[in-house]
């Protein structure tokens, strides 16, 4: 009698683990959705103008814009850095005549240029809060060093002169615009030379504050001899002839 013999089943199931990643030829193949993603999109071009310009070139490129120019705003935010780090009154009033300059110069350039004529009344405010910061700080310098804050005057003074001139001009370059835009613009530029004439005040009176003291001393001796003429006029006949 003959045995058969049945060949047993394998019934196990080998499941091949899964990679992580895809591959192609044995190299991970990258996500690029991300790559597309607005914040990803922004960083990678900051990334490459950085490199192609370099902070310093950029900076210095940024020096050249004008108010609505696409680097325009580095070139502010690098004035704010500087201020902050300013660490004496006198860097400070330094630091904002030469960016009150700069607008001086950048309201001059825009002025004339209809496709600018939107940035000239936001230029003319920049520029008188650069008087005020000035001011301010003139005020501080005035206290802690008094020597070194007539030597910074006579600089503003020089100063402010010109930016008068400029002004005056400006207002001469905006014959072209409408009516409306025109006196908006005209109303900043007055407010603009109501600064300038207290900043020059102020550093006139820090220049000269002996002369202001003479001044004041010779009207309070002026008054009482008057005082004593009035008194002499009164004398009536009657007493001139008893004495």
């Amino acid at each position: 009698m003959q045995k058969t013999f049945q060949t047993p089943q394998i019934s196990q199931t080998f499941q091949v683990p899964q990679t992580k990643r895809k591959t192609i030829f044995g190299f991970p193949v990258f996500n690029i959705s991300r790559f597309l993603k607005p914040a990803f999109a922004l960083a990678m071009f900051l990334v490459v103008l950085t490199s192609s310009l370099g902070t310093v070139g950029a900076i210095s490129v940024a020096q050249n814009s004008l108010p609505g120019d696409f680097l325009y705003g580095l070139k502010t935010t690098f004035e704010d850095t500087q201020m902050t780090f300013a660490g004496t009154e006198e860097s400070k009033v330094k630091l904002s005549m030469k960016f009150a300059g700069q607008r001086v110069d950048e309201i001059a350039q825009i002025a004339g240029n209809p496709e600018k004529k939107n940035n000239v009344e936001q230029t003319v405010k920049n520029f008188t809060e650069q008087l005020i910061v000035a001011q301010n700080e003139m005020n501080k310098l005035k206290i802690s060093n008094s020597e070194k804050a007539v030597e910074i005057a006579k600089l503003v003074n020089k100063q402010t002169i010109t930016y008068k001139e400029s002004l005056i001009k400006t207002s001469e370059q905006l014959a072209y615009m409408m009516p409306e835009e025109r006196t908006k613009i005209e109303t900043e530029i007055d407010q603009a030379l109501v600064e300038v004439n207290k900043v020059q005040e102020k550093s006139d009176k820090i220049i000269n504050p002996i002369e202001e003291t003479k001044t004041e001393i010779i009207n309070d001796i002026i008054v009482p001899v008057q005082e004593e003429k009035t008194e002499s006029d009164s004398i009536t006949v009657e007493e001139i002839i008893i004495k």
